[in-house]
């Protein structure tokens, strides 16, 4: 047979439906997600399902401890001097709930298993800090305002009365947790709450110390304390940025 007599094998093709399946393709390509990457609230609601029930009733403990202490002084006027000292008492305690939160990472190897997450554990003890100081925060301001109108000091100096110790006490704790893991552990860190809370019941025996002469003083403690807790914050993340072997390792 001549080859000159065989059909063209070609087949013709549409140019447009070419285009068009491309282009299909090409959008389905763009819309498939290759990476994932949860948004903030997403992360947040994730974060919120791993924090522990024991962190949660710690938290509630505090809240009802609070409005224990409102109850039995915060209505009484003449009671605001034993107010005052037991919401500074119970600041000091906040943090101990929140350090026992994060330290669990520092247990049964946990650190180095979080440290390879999709989040690291940088990122975990931050959100985790976050979430504690929003709830701290809100008990605390319930504390002061409760009570700024039957005190005879000014709102500005209960607040400093109230957030000192809480502010010290929260330097204390994350020194303590940076410093490496054994120094984490759970009983250093509740012998430490009772040196501070007796630290923070001291107005008891000396009650001039809330006069106003002092409050520059009462200032220069808040502003000092609250540059050192920035500072311990930093650099706490930094060590887990890094690496965490710090944390992880001692």
């Amino acid at each position: 047979m001549n080859k000159k007599d065989i059909p063209d094998p070609r087949i013709f093709i549409d140019q447009d439906r070419r285009a068009a399946a491309l282009n299909h393709i090409r959008q389905d390509v763009e819309l498939k997600k290759v990476r994932y990457s949860p948004s903030k609230l997403q992360i947040l609601k994730i974060q919120l399902q791993y924090i522990s029930k024991e962190y949660w009733s710690g938290q509630a403990l505090l809240a009802a401890a609070a409005i224990l202490l409102f109850t039995q002084y915060g209505v009484v006027p003449d009671k605001m001097q034993e107010y005052l000292i037991g919401a500074s008492m119970l600041a000091a305690l906040m943090g101990l709930v929140s350090v026992f939160e994060i330290s669990r990472s520092l247990s049964w190897n946990m650190a180095e298993l979080e440290q390879s997450c999709f989040l690291n554990l940088g990122q975990i003890w931050s959100i985790k800090m976050l979430i504690s100081g929003a709830i701290d925060l809100c008990i605390l301001t319930a504390m002061i305002f409760s009570v700024a109108d039957k005190m005879k000091y000014s709102i500005f100096a209960v607040c400093l009365y109230i957030l000192v110790p809480f502010v010290v006490s929260n330097v204390c704790y994350l020194f303590f947790v940076s410093a490496g893991r054994n120094s984490g552990r759970k009983w250093i860190q509740i012998i430490l709450a009772v040196f501070l809370c007796i630290g923070s019941a001291i107005p008891a025996v000396i009650p001039r110390v809330y006069r106003t002469v002092y409050l520059p003083v009462w200032t220069a403690v808040f502003l000092i304390g609250t540059i050192l807790l920035a500072i311990e914050i930093y650099a706490l993340l930094r060590k887990l940025k890094t690496g965490g072997k710090e944390l992880c390792w001692n």
